[in-house]
């Protein structure tokens, strides 16, 4: 039971009025008896109705309220929060800042309970930025620094002033193995099958074995999901850039233990150095 007070607010120039109309209706024939032969008749209403409003205006320069003292029995009303998607270490942060990383523990926990520095770039953030290497992607990352200017042919990346020398995918890993490679035979990721790009800095030799002091690079490739998922996407821009790729998702049995997702790409375009070309054909599935 919830107890409410009504407030009538009135103008105070209305009841300046009828204060004036109801003093001059009732003293109008005492007036009119006074007045003196020869002589204006002196008329106290006006300086009653001025005192009156003199009195009104201290109370309040534009409205009073009258408390009406009642009460009514008011309606319940339910207040419910919105669902949030749980986010997985392993799977897509619905906000653009994730809170939770495997790579520092190789467990499910979450960033601020992580006792490194680590830094994640999700998914949404390189929808934004469109990044076409993984060094791109991280070139916002504090403590990262990029090398071998425009090549996409590797994803060379100092941190912390560590860079790799003769084998550059030492400190790269995905989905937890370490990528192979030596010298110019090397694995080179497309962030658009990626899920996060996760940087974690500092030696890393318990978790990972021989890595450089720098820290380590950790990616998660696309996994399938039960919710719906359809995108083709068609690119072109500088360079003579023409892009198409296309992302399939979905569950295979109405109870969802069954899903799929089909990730494809092609590009093709012109390099910043002349007669040089870079093509990229590429197609992930995964149950």
């Amino acid at each position: 039971m919830l107890c409410s007070k009504r407030f009538v607010y009135y103008p105070a120039g209305i009841i300046i009025i009828i204060v004036y109309v109801i003093i001059y209706y009732f003293t109008r024939e005492n007036i009119m008896a006074r007045s003196l032969p020869g002589q204006p008749a002196k008329n106290p209403v006006r300086k009653l109705a001025l005192f009156v409003a003199a009195a009104v205006g201290t109370v309040s320069a534009n409205s009073f309220a009258a408390d009406t003292g009642t009460t009514k029995k008011e309606d319940t009303i339910t207040v419910s929060a919105a669902a949030v998607p749980a986010e997985s270490a392993w799977g897509p942060s619905p906000t653009i800042a994730a809170k939770r990383s495997a790579t520092a523990t190789k467990t499910d926990t979450p960033i601020e309970k992580t006792p490194q520095s680590i830094s994640v770039v999700t998914r949404e953030e390189m929808d934004t930025r469109q990044p076409q290497t993984v060094k791109e992607a991280l070139d916002y990352t504090p403590g990262v620094f990029s090398t071998r200017g425009s090549s996409s042919t590797y994803d060379v990346v100092s941190i912390r002033g560590f860079t790799t020398s003769s084998t550059v995918n030492t400190n790269q890993y995905l989905d937890g193995m370490k990528l192979q490679g030596d010298n110019y035979s090397e694995a080179s990721m497309d962030p658009y099958f990626l899920e996060r790009v996760e940087l974690l800095r500092g030696p890393v030799s318990v978790l990972y074995g021989k890595s450089h002091p720098g820290g380590v690079v950790s990616m998660v490739s696309k996994r399938p999901t039960t919710e719906p998922l359809h995108e083709i996407q068609f690119k072109m821009g500088t360079n003579n850039l023409w892009q198409t790729g296309f992302d399939f998702s979905d569950a295979l049995d109405d109870n969802g233990e069954f899903s799929y997702r089909l990730t494809g790409l092609g590009r093709s375009e012109n390099a910043q150095q002349e007669m040089v070309k870079s093509n990229r054909y590429a197609i992930a599935p995964s149950l």
